[in-house]
């Protein structure tokens, strides 16, 4: 069965096969995101009268989420995918440097500390870059919500 988001009465709903814990343990990262969505354009009370308006909301929403994402992911400490997720993320940017990171500590006695701190380089450059980026990205988005909107934005996690 398919994922369907459908507006119902100014609401928009979906419906589909994840009833259970088990089964929204297996979603796609795809379906979890526009289901995300749809949830804050509710409680925005944007409906497609007011399409324009989501045009504007729902790009800079995804990417505060997309980063934020990638950030946990490194935050958890595994970009890689191992214990806390099926597979590694290949669009998240940090994905690469953590697997040379990862490459890199084989073991303690067979390390190479110069291969290590060029590894680590790379890795925090590359945070601190979608850091930046998820600053920017919190700041616009910041910049054109109401105050209404704002509180529901910072209750979700999306602002700081």
């Amino acid at each position: 069965m398919m994922l369907v988001v459908l507006e119902r009465g100014g609401k928009f709903v979906y419906e589909g096969p994840y009833t259970t814990d088990a089964e929204r343990a297996k979603v796609p990262a795809d379906v979890v995101l526009a289901l995300r969505l749809a949830d804050i354009r509710n409680e925005f009370e944007i409906t497609n009268d007011n399409d324009a308006e989501w045009k504007m909301f729902g790009p800079m929403i995804t990417q505060v989420i997309e980063l934020r994402t990638w950030l946990k992911a490194d935050t958890e400490g595994d970009p890689l995918g191992s214990s806390y997720c099926a597979k590694p993320d290949l669009n998240n940017p940090l994905t690469a440097p953590a697997q040379k990171l990862f490459n890199a500590l084989p073991e303690r006695r067979l390390s190479n500390d110069e291969v290590i701190v060029t590894a680590l380089k790379e890795y925090r450059a590359v945070r601190k870059k979608l850091q930046d980026q998820l600053a920017k990205a919190q700041a616009d988005l910041h910049g054109v919500s109401s105050i209404r909107r704002e509180g529901i934005l910072v209750r979700l996690g999306l602002l700081p």
